[in-house]
This record gives structure tokens, sequence and C-alpha cells, in this order.
């Protein structure tokens, strides 16, 4: 009994840290997931009280018998005539994936330092190393403790981008264990996911150059505590028994 709680703390341990790309040893600790996932439906909340379009647009179409039905815009059916002025159709769906870009980046970059911030342990002040370093080279340390911890951890204990991600991932991996397998849970693990692979990919930008299309990060899949529009989201079935309003 005593040589598997051995075991068994060894292996806590061992997931309870991370060693760095210096070989630092760097000790973690579980954040609350729930607040972390609630992270993205207040976000979200924010920017459609902007009024940004996060949503995919609908054009209501009024069917053979005489029904209107709101249809929503996929990507693949902007053209068809049923739904109004392609041209039209084409600008509000860019101007939906633009704001779906901006409001996915935006969550990965907050759930990164609620990670970091909540899942890192450390002590910026009791490193004398490091605010040797930053009066040597005239950097900046800021007042706010929240703000010091997070120009110490992302700018010096940790040092690249990849370190960044994969303690982060390390944090999230710890920190949902006996969640229950809900789909909200998985969709903010795969659109935190997600975001930070295609920031990784394109450098920040556009990695294709100006002419090649980019998917909104998440795209094609709900966000989290995200449902599908009700109506043909494909198009599907839509024709001359549907007409645009």
């Amino acid at each position: 009994m005593r040589r598997a709680k051995a075991v068994i703390n060894r292996d806590k341990e061992a997931e309870n840290t991370f060693t760095t790309s210096t070989g630092r040893q760097v000790k973690l600790t579980p954040v609350n997931f729930y607040q972390l996932v609630d992270l993205e439906t207040v976000i979200r909340e924010e920017h459609e009280g902007r009024g940004e379009p996060i949503s995919p647009p609908v054009r209501e179409v009024v069917t053979a018998t005489g029904a209107t039905e709101e249809w929503q815009l996929d990507g693949d059916n902007l053209e068809l005539e049923t739904l109004g002025d392609p041209e039209q159709n084409k600008a509000d769906w860019e101007a939906h994936l633009d704001a779906r870009r901006r409001l996915q980046v935006e969550v990965a970059d907050t759930q990164m330092d609620f990670l970091i911030l909540g899942g890192v342990e450390c002590d910026p002040d009791a490193d004398k190393e490091w605010l040797r370093w930053c009066k040597r080279f005239r950097l900046p340390i800021p007042d706010d403790p929240l703000d010091r911890k997070l120009e110490y951890v992302t700018k010096y204990l940790l040092k690249t981008p990849e370190d960044i991600q994969l303690v982060s991932f390390q944090i999230m991996t710890i920190s949902k264990k006996g969640a229950p397998g809900e789909g909200k849970i998985q969709a903010a693990l795969d659109s935190f996911r997600d975001t930070l692979q295609e920031e990784d990919d394109d450098g920040g930008g556009n990695a294709g150059g100006e002419d090649t299309p980019q998917r909104a990060p998440g795209e094609g899949r709900p966000m989290a505590g995200e449902r599908p529009v009700h109506g043909h989201e494909d198009g599907e079935g839509m024709g001359d028994e549907a007409v645009g309003i």
C-alpha cells in the first residue's frame, strides 16, 4: 500500500511539473475549469453587445406554402437567388468570419492569461536574477501583481512560444480531471487548441497571402455553448419553392 501511494504521488508530481526548453522545472496547479470555459461566454456576450456579427447571417424566405422561414448563410449558399443579393451576402459573410476570428483570438489570449496566472506557481519578486535582468536592460516591471506575474512567466520563466503553449495545455489537462464529458468542455478545449495552432501556423497573419481564403477559428464547429441556428444550413432543398424577402 505504501509503495502504491508513493507511485501515485510521483505520477501526480510529474504531471504537476513542467520542464521548460532550458530545463527549468516549473510547478503547476489546477485552475477552476468551469471558470475557464465560462470566459468564452462572457467575452462572446461582450462582442455581441457591441453589435459584432458573431452568429452567421440569416435571410428570410417565403416557402411555396406562404410560410416565412429564416435561412442561415453558410458560405456555400451565398449566390442562391432565393437568399437575396449575392454581393451583400458575401459582404455579410466576410464580416461574420472576421468577427468570429477576433472573438476566438481574444478568447484564446484571455484563457491563456487565466491558465498562466492561476496555474503557474511562482513568485516573481523572489527571483533576484529576473529583477537584475530587467534593471540591466531597462525593462519595465509592472506595478500590478498579476501583470507582474504574467510579464515574468511569459517573458522570462518560459523562454519560447512553444513553452507557453505546452504549459497552458498541461494546466488544462490537470484542471479538467473529474469534469463530466460535456460537449461544452470539449468545445472549449478544441477552440483553444485550434486558435493557438492557427496563430502559430500563420505567424500572426495570413500565411497564404492576401488572396488565400482563411477559415475562422472554430468555423464549422459550434463554440462553447453555441447551438446552430435552425434552418437549412447548407442550402439543401432551397430552390424555386423558397422566395427571398
